[in-house]
């Protein structure tokens, strides 16, 4: 099986971290050629990528990673050097791995012979992104595309039509969603590596993103080599993490590098938790509490108690909306709040505003902790 692998990277700082290396070390022995294109500059670090890349191309970051893909595409389709390979892979930085050896990915993928293009996972499609629906796709941070497909004259007119995102939203649906669709369409089969089944999710779940409420599950249960960036800056993969790094003496060093980097330069989206402070919070307060008893709260609370911490409570604005209310949950005027008292906040943005300003109506900001801004 001969393949071919093409790499986006991009970082705001143009820095490539170590946990690079890791990634593209782990691929190498699976590919044989490695095309690496670097969205804007590169100041330092470069030498992650060179070690192993056959090619490495540096160009302004137009289009998102479906205009990097595309300029290169188009070209080694020109050339027809694509018709060399019995595969292509396309990947990005969002990712950290590989944990496990990818002979284990690639002996699912070649056994299956009928599937025109593979993702590591899937989104169902129920849901939408900024007001617009989505519709069922792979998710596009890694996809193997097979040979008929390959060297159709389909794969290339998807590139050929498809124009430059100006906007991340638009590159979600015209590539991530876009190519998913298009080939649907045109007959072809696409199937995820890592499918929602194998964890015990149905097709039709309304998770949306399974690698962030399921990242454990996806690891541990499914075998699944990576997990996304973002799943550590919001703690849905802290759980992956702290049982790869016990049960297979995993080095997650490069990964707490390049996480501490970004919670430092505030390089990271509004959810997410700068877990050194956290600890350091949790350190300083005899009772903790969380705000928040949803998705993000119950993320904290796992990650608390992991770390041998105890939780006091957690807080909610109205304790009658919550069905089969528990002792341990309740409202703001409930809590005995001074100075041994530490409320964390667990909730999306759009709702932290109004509950930060009631939370500091009974308490200083030091007892208070929420995400990065």
């Amino acid at each position: 099986m001969k393949r071919i692998a093409v790499f986006i990277f991009y970082d705001m700082e143009g820095i490539v971290d170590s946990y690079i290396s890791a990634l593209l070390s782990g691929i190498r022995p699976y590919i044989d050629r490695l095309v690496a294109v670097c969205n804007g500059n590169v100041c330092s670090g470069e030498k992650n990528i060179q070690d192993y890349a056959d090619e490495m191309i540096i160009r302004p970051n137009k289009g998102y990673d479906a205009g990097a893909y595309k300029d290169v595409l188009m070209r080694l389709i020109k050339e027809e050097t694509l018709s060399e390979y019995d595969q292509l892979i396309l990947f990005n930085d969002t990712v950290y791995g590989f944990f496990y050896p990818l002979s284990e990915m690639f002996e699912i993928i070649d056994s299956q012979t009928e599937v025109d293009m593979w993702g590591m996972t899937e989104h169902s499609g129920i849901g939408e992104h900024r007001g617009k629906a989505l519709s069922w796709h792979l998710q596009g941070y890694f996809l193997v595309i097979n040979k008929r497909l390959l060297q159709s004259r389909d794969f290339a007119g998807f590139w050929e039509e498809l124009e430059y995102p100006a906007t991340y939203t638009k590159a979600i649906f015209d590539f991530e969603v876009g190519i998913s669709q298009y080939l649907l369409k045109k007959g072809y089969k696409l199937k995820s590596i890592y499918a929602p089944e194998k964890i015990g999710i149905a097709k039709d779940n309304d998770f949306g993103n399974l690698y962030f409420s399921h990242a454990y599950e996806l690891v541990v249960k499914a075998r699944c080599p990576v997990l996304k960036v973002k799943s550590i800056e919001n703690l849905s993969g802290i759980e992956a993490l702290n049982y790869l790094e016990k049960n297979y003496s995993y080095d997650s060093s490069a990964i707490w590098e390049h996480y501490r980097r970004r919670i430092r330069n505030k390089n990271v989206g509004n959810d997410t938790y700068d877990i050194d402070a956290l600890w350091n919070f949790c350190r300083k307060h005899r009772r903790i509490y969380i705000y928040g008893n949803g998705v993000i709260g119950k993320r904290i609370y796992d990650c608390i108690l992991e770390q041998g911490y105890l939780v006091a409570g957690f807080i909610v604005t109205k304790k009658d909306m919550i069905p089969n209310t528990e002792n341990r949950i309740h409202e703001l005027d409930e809590v005995e709040i001074d100075e041994n008292c530490g409320i964390i906040l667990g909730m999306k943005q759009q709702y932290r505003e109004e509950v930060m300003e009631n939370v500091l109506r009974m308490t200083d900001r030091i007892h208070l902790f929420m995400p990065v801004k």
